[in-house]
């Protein structure tokens, strides 16, 4: 699926997206966490690297319904190489993948200057293509697609294909890929729902309905079940659509930011001096009756 609209693909990622990326706190996810990095050097091309998490610290204070996590140390490790980016000291400017859940694709993108970000933004189908060709890797091929995907169908662009028209009270909850790593196109997993029971995430679907990524119905048993909701007449308006709504973080998170000696490290491990200001990130972990675990969390 191509880029086509110029609505930015990128967010700012929120504080609780961040930490719980670098700490892979999403077991549900379908790969572990990757980072594309702009302006931190020329691995993929002109300022682009994507890299893993190679080393995390941090410390834990408190126990029960309180605990505090402070971030001590983040080191990256670009694909396929022995070089390290200590981002200890930076002011992590990190952005994801707009209508893209983090818990299924964790694609994180850090930028050296925030300003940077519509450049970013246009570099992403360049950074897709040369990851997948140059490392073999597709996490962030999956996730762009995905991203785009859920965004045509955001805008009621992309929906089950039907030869009649949907009763005027039914609409469709985008709700996951079914997909492989790999270059192989997903298969779309789709709730029909009540229209006035689109935004209640606990809503029971009528029925569930797998497609193509392009709408159309792949089992025939769906397709003839779909006959049931078939409406006598044409209908008034256009079906709704929307997207699988996120479950709210099992923690709250708040940034804080404190001097300290700035250190960096070379290629060779060697400290080098560096201007930026460090930036612990703290969570805040709040116990809550009748949450669902994250590990037990399935899309």
């Amino acid at each position: 699926m191509t880029q086509t609209s110029t609505e930015p693909l990128l967010r700012r990622a929120t504080d609780y997206e961040t930490v719980a990326g670098l700490l892979h706190h999403q077991p549900a996810a379908a790969f572990t966490s990757m980072f594309v990095l702009h302006g931190y050097g020329h691995d993929l091309g002109p300022d682009l690297v994507v890299a893993d998490l190679a080393e995390i610290e941090t410390v834990t204070r408190g126990v029960g319904a309180t605990r505090e996590y402070e971030l001590r140390k983040v080191v990256l490790r670009p694909l396929q190489s022995e070089r390290r980016i200590n981002l200890t000291h930076e002011t992590l400017n990190v952005f994801c993948f707009d209508h893209c859940s983090i818990r299924q694709f964790p694609v994180f993108f850090i930028l050296r200057d925030p300003d940077a970000l519509a450049a970013m933004d246009q570099m992403v189908p360049q950074a897709v293509g040369m990851a997948t060709v140059r490392f073999n890797d597709w996490r962030l091929e999956n996730a762009y697609e995905w991203a785009l995907l859920s965004r045509a169908a955001s805008h009621g662009e992309l929906m089950p294909v039907m030869d009649f028209p949907l009763m005027e009270a039914l609409g469709w909850r985008l709700i996951r890929p079914i997909t492989e790593m790999g270059g192989r196109s997903p298969v779309l997993e789709w709730h029909l729902l009540k229209t006035d029971e689109l935004a209640n995430a606990g809503a029971i679907p009528l029925m569930t309905v797998l497609t193509s990524p392009e709408g159309r119905v792949l089992r025939r048993a769906d397709a003839q079940m779909l006959n049931v909701f078939r409406s006598q007449r044409p209908r008034q308006r256009p079906v709704m659509v929307a997207l699988a709504a996120d479950r709210s973080p099992l923690i709250n998170v708040k940034t804080l930011a404190r001097e300290e000696a700035p250190v960096d490290t070379d290629a060779d491990g060697d400290a080098v001096e560096t201007s930026a200001m460090l930036q612990p990130l703290t969570l805040v972990d709040s116990a809550r009756d009748k949450v669902v675990p994250l590990q037990r969390i399935a899309v």
